[in-house]
């Protein structure tokens, strides 16, 4: 693992469907990923706490199973 600080824009994107609803977006993209422990995937967890966001390595969500309607 490297420590290593990164200065990210926040960039504006569409959410999509039709209508132009603007929301801010932030990329992460860059073999310092990697060299961080992060690889392709691999789930994150997201904690966000006033202005801080904390990404954290977790397991995958659980998959909840549909339930048959008139069963």
């Amino acid at each position: 693992m490297i420590a290593l600080n990164r200065k990210l824009k926040i960039y504006e994107q569409s959410m999509g469907g039709g209508n132009y609803t603007p929301v801010p977006t932030i990329l992460l993209k860059g073999k310092w990923l990697e060299q961080s422990g992060f690889k392709p995937g691999e789930y994150v967890e997201v904690e966000v706490n006033g202005d801080e966001i904390t990404l954290r390595k977790t397991t995958p969500p659980e998959i909840k199973e549909k339930v048959a309607v008139g069963a």
